[in-house]
């Protein structure tokens, strides 16, 4: 099983986006997501667009994966569509994958120089 799919339709992308993303084809995308083999570098790729490790992408763990460096990236632009996004991603994870996300988050912040704990009112 791999989890392409999952992810594009969460984040609203459609399978020629993902292509050109990536330098592939809308029908490589399409076999991809039926469960056609894909190769290393191809996995790579989409998996770094999504953020997640290729063993999640891939359906070989069920924590994304994300590197220590994700959260020393500039913040993104946050727009309704990406907030859509994000809810819309949260409903699928488990809770498992909330926290381990939240704790990128809280992380991020703090290095950022916020203090959460006073911010929550703690």
């Amino acid at each position: 099983m791999n989890r392409i799919k999952e992810l594009r339709k969460t984040f609203g992308i459609t399978q020629k986006e993902l292509a050109e993303a990536v330098g592939a084809t809308q029908r490589n995308i399409s076999y991809w997501e039926t469960g056609i083999e894909i190769n290393a570098s191809f996995a790579s790729k989409i998996a770094n667009y999504f953020d997640v490790s290729v063993d999640y992408l891939l359906g070989l763990e069920d924590d994304f994966g994300h590197k220590e460096e994700v959260i020393r990236r500039p913040p993104y632009e946050v727009t309704d569509k990406s907030l859509q996004n994000i809810i819309k991603l949260f409903g699928v994870m488990s809770e498992l994958q909330k926290a381990h996300v939240l704790g990128y988050v809280v992380a991020y912040l703090e290095r950022e120089g916020v203090n959460v704990g006073k911010v929550l009112g703690y």
